[in-house]
């Protein structure tokens, strides 16, 4: 959201490069827009289980998480990472959707209200103690 109010003024530029045009277009819809009606959907989605034929939703369901589950089985090979972490993809996937919603949500309502956010950091004391390991 930063990126795009910080470069809102691209959208009229008649320069070269498509960072206007189509980047921050892209980012509003993919990266604000989706994400904050995705609760929408899989509330929709949970009606469709608990009071519609669930079969149709779980299998699409299904196809996602294999789907996902290909690609990243897919990218950990072109990495010659071993593939037993993915076992955990599907949980992580609903975990970090919860978490992901959480923080656009957040972040949208914080904009409308003008509010800034301020980012967490650690307190710099200038204290360290550095370990000296056998060579």
């Amino acid at each position: 959201m930063q990126a795009v109010w910080k470069h809102r003024s691209a959208l009229w530029r008649r320069e070269p490069g498509k960072v206007g045009r189509r980047g921050l277009p892209y980012l509003v819809l993919f990266q604000i827009a989706l994400p904050f009606l995705a609760p929408l959907i899989d509330v929709a989605a949970l009606y469709g289980v608990v009071f519609l034929n669930p079969l149709p939703i779980l299998a699409y369901w299904a196809v996602f998480n294999l789907l996902q589950l290909f690609l990243g089985a897919y990218a950990f090979r072109l990495d010659g990472e071993r593939l037993r972490p993915l076992w955990a993809l599907p949980l992580q996937q609903f975990v970090y959707r919860q978490l992901m919603y959480l923080v656009v949500v957040q972040a949208t309502i914080s904009a409308v209200r003008g509010v800034g956010l301020r980012w967490q950091h650690v307190e710099r004391t200038g204290e360290i103690e550095v370990a000296r390991g056998a060579s």
